[in-house]
């Protein structure tokens, strides 16, 4: 399989220490995939990296299988510029003219439209730049990511900035981006966002990759701990001891009152036998939930955080 992105062993160095300490990885074509860190963590160097815009001190970067800086990769990629790189004299119609050209793409001023209409700047496109807010430029620097239909779409921190409003807007042409078979690469310090859009995670601790992989296999190495909250119909409790002996045989921790139970287990193969016994107890089960990590557990964790919602609830 050709990878949108592969990432051999990169390092980057400032003086005194490298800001991208020797990472590796690689994007599927058609995955909206986020890089997650906090500030300093490498992020916005790795993306630099990539539209080679910066070179690493050390390793490679491949799109496509091309080199990152050969001409056949950078015409596969849509890349969104910082703010300050716009022209203050122009208008957002005139910025997609004007990159069009740059990039030698013949593209209809419809298209330009539909693009900046898509983007939430329909209302927008003959005002020039200087009268744009923050989110404005976020919102023209996305229609130039998109303009020349790239395949691969890179973003540092889209909805930064943005309304709420803006932000499900940019969240739902990104999904229907991705529909569209784009591939999306993005950082966000929205775990929220992250959650919602991603179908791959990697996660950046002091330069150095900590993790990568669905949000599901997150969970999973993160998780050493399965929280399960059954509501019921009043029992009493005396009826339950020979249930209660075995659940506490299998279970690390078991809270049993007149109409619910709290269960934490280590693997999820005991649900099915967890229900099969209460059910032939006559147990009426009024609905089961799993309680499962969230990002913002698993991204504390890689950052050294021991603070979780699971843990304080287990421990309650």
């Amino acid at each position: 399989m050709t990878h949108a992105i592969k990432i051999e062993n990169i390092t980057k160095y400032y003086r005194p220490r490298n800001v991208v300490d020797h990472v590796s990885f690689h994007v599927n074509h058609g995955e909206i995939f986020g890089l997650l860190g906090k500030n300093g963590a490498g992020k916005s160097t790795i993306i630099n990296m990539i539209t080679g815009i910066s070179f690493p001190t050390s390793g490679n970067v491949f799109i496509y299988g091309k080199s990152n800086s050969s001409m056949e990769a950078k015409k596969r990629m849509g890349v969104m510029p910082d703010y300050d790189t716009f022209y203050s004299s122009l208008t957002a119609l005139d910025h997609l003219v004007y990159f069009s050209k740059l990039n030698k793409k013949k593209i209809s001023k419809h298209q330009m439209i539909k693009t900046l209409e898509r983007v939430g700047l329909g209302k927008d496109i003959r005002k020039k730049v200087k009268s744009f807010s923050f989110g404005m430029k976020k919102k023209l620097g996305i229609a130039q990511a998109i303009i020349t239909n790239p395949d691969l779409i890179i973003l540092d921190e889209p909805t930064s900035g943005l309304d709420a409003e803006s932000v499900i807007t940019i969240q739902h042409l990104l999904r229907e981006l991705n529909e569209e078979g784009k591939t999306i690469f993005m950082t966000s310090h929205n775990l929220d966002e992250v959650e919602k859009l991603c179908t791959k995670v990697a996660i950046l601790n002091n330069s150095r990759l900590m993790s990568i992989g669905t949000l599901d296999q997150l969970k999973k190495e993160y998780q050493s701990n399965i929280i399960i909250h059954i509501k019921h119909l009043p029992i009493k409790l005396a009826d339950v001891i020979d249930i209660k002996e075995y659940l506490q045989s299998i279970t690390k921790s078991l809270h049993w009152n007149e109409e619910s139970l709290n269960i934490v287990i280590q693997d999820d193969s005991f649900i099915p036998m967890i229900i099969k016994t209460l059910v032939h107890a006559n147990v009426d089960i009024m609905r089961m939930e799993t309680i499962e990590p969230s990002l913002e557990d698993i991204f504390l964790s890689k950052g050294g955080s021991k603070t979780s919602d699971l843990v304080n609830w287990q421990e309650a």
